[in-house]
C-alpha cells in the first residue's frame, strides 16, 4: 500500500546552548579575578562529553571565545562541525576585600 508519510520535527530550547546553523552559542558568567588571571572550567556538551575550556588571556566584557569544531555537525557532512562560541559575562564584585 502506498501513501505519504508526514513527520513533524520540533526543536526544544536548551537551557544552556543556543544554535545558529551548525554553530553553538553559550553564555558563561565569570568573576573579575578569572577575567584578569584566566579561566579554566568544564562544560557538559550536548552529547554528554565533558569539555575543558582554558584561557590564560585577559577576558574583556562580552568577549567571545570561539572553539573550532565543537559545534553541531554540518548538514550532509557529519564529519565537519561548526564552532562553539562562548560569550563571557564578567560579574564584578560589590565590594573589595583585603
Amino acid at each position: 500500500m502506498q501513501g505519504d508519510i508526514f513527520v513533524e520535527v520540533s526543536i526544544k530550547k536548551h537551557d544552556q546552548f543556543n544554535r545558529k546553523g551548525s554553530d553553538l552559542f553559550l553564555t558563561k558568567s565569570i568573576t573579575l579575578k578569572d577575567a584578569l588571571l584566566g579561566v579554566n572550567f568544564t562544560i557538559k556538551h550536548l552529547d554528554g562529553e565533558l569539555i575543558t575550556i582554558k584561557s590564560d588571556q585577559i577576558i574583556s566584557p562580552n568577549r567571545i571565545l570561539s572553539v573550532t569544531g565543537l559545534g553541531m555537525p554540518t548538514y550532509r557532512d557529519e564529519m565537519n562541525k561548526g564552532d562553539l562560541n562562548i560569550q563571557f559575562n564578567i560579574v564584578f564584585p560589590v565590594q573589595l576585600s583585603d
